[in-house]
């Protein structure tokens, strides 16, 4: 049970590495910024607003 909670920790929007998360994730899954600027497009397409 021990370990379950030091991830959970880990999973807090507090925690050191949740302000590095949009630039190491982006090192890890190849493509992933455009994967997040699609989706980004198309929900806003979705609620009729216009992106940048």
């Amino acid at each position: 049970m021990k370990k379950v909670k030091s991830v959970l920790a880990s999973l807090d929007c507090n925690h050191a590495h949740a302000s590095r998360y949009m630039e190491t994730i982006a090192r890890k899954k190849p493509g992933y910024s455009l994967i997040y600027d699609m989706a980004e497009r198309l929900i806003a397409a979705r609620l009729g607003e216009e992106v940048s």
